[in-house]
């Protein structure tokens, strides 16, 4: 879902004053990377679909970023 994914996107620009770049990956699946590193995954697809594997709450985004943020 390209909205959602733009909305973390808005969020993590708004509070944390970083560019983010987005990319397009499979169905449902969503990652968010800081200096080439996986801080954030949702894997997509149709499993995930049919579960209705929830997306990860913004805070824990937020939280995830900050400290690769801090750490790199």
């Amino acid at each position: 879902m390209a909205s959602k994914a733009a909305s973390y996107a808005a969020l993590i620009r708004e509070r944390l004053g970083t560019d983010v770049a987005m990319e397009h990956g499979r169905m449902g699946q969503f990652e968010v990377r800081v200096g080439g590193r996986t801080v954030v995954s949702r894997k997509g697809g149709l499993i995930a679909k049919l579960t209705g594997k929830p997306w990860p709450p913004e805070d824990d985004v937020l939280d995830a970023v900050r400290t690769a943020l801090d750490t790199s």
